[in-house]
């Protein structure tokens, strides 16, 4: 995770933890605030392929899709 700061960018870590198993059956981690960490290839799927069709807009970080 890159963390961008006034003068430049850093590396911030964080340690994810295996909280639950997903309904999928797929082991679904989460970070320290108890957010899911995704992998690439799920959303991918879930925004079909980062369709333009499912994009809502750009946010601070970049595209934001349903």
């Amino acid at each position: 995770l890159w963390k961008r700061n006034g003068v430049g960018s850093s590396m911030v870590s964080y340690m994810g933890t295996l909280d639950h198993v997903a309904e999928s059956g797929r082991r679904v981690e989460e970070n320290g605030e108890g957010l899911p960490l995704l992998d690439l290839a799920s959303v991918r799927a879930a925004t079909n392929g980062f369709s333009l069709a499912n994009k809502l807009g750009e946010g601070g970080f970049g595209p934001v899709y349903r």
